[in-house]
């Protein structure tokens, strides 16, 4: 499978991108934004100065988390293509529903400003 990062491209070249993708390993915003354009999206983070891999496919848990794959674990290498696996298998619309449900701004907004 092709494999592409996305680095200093326009939100409008990212989305193009996004809605094309087969699937997309990402963590943090650029997770929600894959997942926001329909994209099968796998939490996934890696940042080799501080930090192996970390993967988590309970995505309750990652939007505590900020989609970080913290509280997740470092997966092996065919857990990694069992996870890729199992998001391909769900549709457009339930990656884009996830978003929908639980980041809708006018929701979100409410709920900070609800008083005590």
């Amino acid at each position: 499978m092709p494999f592409q990062q996305l680095r200093d491209v326009t939100p409008e070249g990212a989305r193009v991108v996004l809605r094309r993708a087969a699937l997309v390993f990402a963590s943090g915003r650029a997770a929600l934004e894959a997942m926001a354009c329909g994209a099968p999206t796998v939490v996934y983070d890696f940042r080799q100065a501080y930090q192996g891999p970390l993967m988590d496919e309970n995505l309750y848990r990652q939007m505590l988390n900020s989609y970080s794959g913290r509280g997740g674990f470092a997966p092996r290498p065919e857990q990694v293509i069992a996870a890729g696996e199992r998001a391909m298998a769900k549709s457009e619309s339930y990656w884009r529903g996830w978003v929908e449900r639980h980041h809708d701004a006018r929701t979100v907004v409410e709920q900070i400003l609800k008083p005590d």
